[in-house]
């Protein structure tokens, strides 16, 4: 990964981590409520950032592939998969810290 900001990429990581966590939890929440795969999917991107853990190739990786299987999970699921996107409230980097491409 290119770090083009002043945060150091301990900093970067963290906050990679916070969002995608955040993301999760979120999409869980208003879809299929299964925590266990929401816990196992934060595990894995706790790995991904902290854990020097290679394997993990992100969360659609491992994913129904098709609709009919993703309807068979959750029959109320929305196709688009729609989400929030409210989780960069409270996030703290340096001042003037620009974020891009995340």
């Amino acid at each position: 990964m290119v770090n083009f900001t002043n945060e150091t990429m301990d900093k970067i990581y963290e906050a990679l981590f916070e969002v995608n966590s955040d993301l999760i939890r979120d999409h869980f929440q208003n879809t299929s409520q299964n925590w266990d795969r929401a816990d196992d999917l934060i595990g894995r991107f706790r790995a991904l950032y902290f854990e020097g853990g290679i394997d993990f190739r992100g969360p659609r990786d491992s994913l129904p592939s098709t609709i009919s299987d993703k309807q068979a999970i959750n029959p109320h699921q929305r196709s688009d998969s729609a989400t929030t996107m409210g989780v960069w409230d409270g996030l703290e980097l340096e001042e003037g810290t620009r974020l891009s491409g995340m």
